[in-house]
């Protein structure tokens, strides 16, 4: 018995490998529009219903710093989804490996070398791919939408930080707001 797989049955695994890939970065997206949600609801909240602006003293302080702390938190949250249209964006300008590859799964490497009227020549290298160029490009794709999604996860968890220490600032200052009140 042939225990070796086959390349087009590779090429079914490495597919499947770079769509979970792809739908994490999905999941990133989401917690990134969910947490600019919540950033709004804060800011919202503390100038408008608390009216923590209006407060004096150590309220309007832990105030100030909350609104810091979640403005930074929201410019966290949407740099998350923010386009990384070229694998240099990716990986950075001097890597290897955006200089060395030929990227016919990426759209931004697709629309910048191939530029509206060179379809032909698009075609014909993609055609020209046997199965093993094909296994090799998925699982660079599978790679580069890895390499993504560790961007976009950093970029949540700083938001995901600033939004809970803007949040128990804005406790603070509701508190101190109170006490100032009595």
């Amino acid at each position: 018995m042939d225990e070796t797989m086959k390349d087009e049955d590779k090429l079914k695994i490495y597919m499947a490998m770079a769509e979970v890939s792809r739908k994490w970065v999905t999941v990133m997206d989401t917690k990134a529009g969910f947490l600019s949600a919540l950033n709004i609801a804060v800011l919202s909240f503390m100038w408008t219903g608390a009216k923590l602006l209006d407060a004096g003293g150590l309220a309007k302080g832990l105030g100030l710093i909350s609104s810091a702390l979640a403005i930074f938190s929201l410019f966290a949250a949407l740099w998350t989804v923010f386009p990384r249209g070229s694998l240099q964006a990716v990986f950075g300008k001097h890597s290897r490996y955006t200089n060395d590859f030929k990227a016919i799964s990426f759209y931004g490497y697709v629309s910048k070398t191939y530029p509206k009227g060179k379809e032909a020549h698009f075609f014909c290298d993609v055609l020209a791919m046997d199965a093993k160029a094909l296994c090799r490009e998925v699982l660079e794709q599978h790679y580069t939408i890895c390499h993504s999604a560790v961007i976009k996860e950093k970029w949540v968890g700083r938001a995901s930080m600033c939004l809970l220490l803007a949040m128990l600032l804005t406790g603070a200052s509701l508190v101190a707001k109170c006490c100032a009140e009595f």
